[in-house]
């Protein structure tokens, strides 16, 4: 779809006798925008659109190509019957590019449903990679495994729903006691909404295996038990004795625990976390394979937004 709409700027444009450069300066625009456009990188904002077709003397529709609710409509039965990423996103921008659906109130739940047999779909292909991640993976590092099966939990529980999940991990567990099928138990009675017994078996594995990495979880169990303030302490715990920890544990922790001072509107709270944690959190996210700079920009955004605030 976007390769479309760039194919048919680019005519128009050359039609005209416009340059790249020149229709950028008409249209205020960087000319790597004019060339994300052509080449279906991007498409143009809504907003710009009316210019852009005055431009290039044409119609807004003629720039489309296809924006009707009859080829939305057509997309989306064909991704219906074939759960496919592309048909996916071209539904989503000939959406995006029709006024008219905002006001189309069957028409928005149509695609809200498409978006969610989509989340689905790619739940269920999540699990099956999950799985290969741990067979090739599993052994080499304790604290990337347990993250990558409670992100398969997470991702099961999606497609499946929790009930179904939690029966048959109680089963495995009854049948083949391990550590790895207690973790698997107290992170689904986590998700379910069991709290109290997730919080318990959580602890009884802290005390039995004294694997570093529980101490994350057992803050989670807290956390979804209401008790705020306890998790909050055991985050900064992790925080505070982070060479004990995976990068991946901690920058997860230290989201958690915003997302706690966020709860709690403690903006102040949030303000002293990131004035401290710039200066090394940078540095957690690089060893995960992010780019440090951009880490410690998204941080002194966030702590200027919240700067205001107070």
């Amino acid at each position: 779809m976007r390769e479309l709409i760039g194919k048919r700027i680019c005519e128009l444009r050359e039609s005209m006798n416009i340059t790249p450069s020149e229709l950028a300066m008409q249209m205020g625009v960087a000319l790597s925008t004019v060339y994300n456009w052509e080449q279906g990188r991007n498409l143009p904002a809504t907003e710009l659109l009316p210019s852009l077709a005055t431009i290039l003397n044409t119609t807004i529709d003629n720039i489309l190509v296809y924006s009707s609710k009859n080829q939305i409509r057509q997309s989306m039965t064909k991704f219906l019957f074939n759960v496919d990423y592309d048909e996916y996103e071209k539904t989503l921008d000939l959406a995006r590019l029709n006024d008219d659906i905002k006001s189309d109130a069957h028409m928005e739940y149509q695609l809200l449903s498409m978006e969610m047999i989509y989340i689905g779909e790619i739940s269920y292909r999540m699990v099956s990679r999950y799985e290969e991640f741990l067979k090739k993976y599993g052994e080499e590092n304790q604290d990337l495994s347990l993250l990558a099966i409670s992100s398969q939990i997470t991702a099961e529980f999606l497609y499946n729903g929790g009930p179904f999940i939690l029966d048959r991990i109680k089963k495995e567990n009854e049948t083949s006691p391990t550590f790895i099928t207690q973790y698997k138990l107290a992170y689904i009675l986590m998700m379910t909404a069991h709290c109290s017994e997730a919080l318990e078996l959580c602890q009884k594995l802290k005390v039995e295996y004294k694997i570093p990495i529980l101490d994350f979880m057992l803050a989670q169990c807290k956390r979804a038990s209401g008790r705020m303030e306890e998790a909050s302490k055991d985050f900064q715990m992790i925080l505070d004795n982070r060479s004990n920890y995976g990068a991946d544990t901690v920058i997860s922790t230290h989201e958690c625990l915003y997302r706690n001072l966020i709860q709690n509107k403690d903006y102040q709270g949030i303000i002293d976390l990131t004035k401290e944690s710039i200066n090394w959190l940078p540095e957690e996210y690089a060893k995960e394979g992010y780019d440090a700079e951009q880490a410690k920009q998204r941080l002194k955004d966030r702590l200027n937004r919240y700067l205001k605030l107070v």
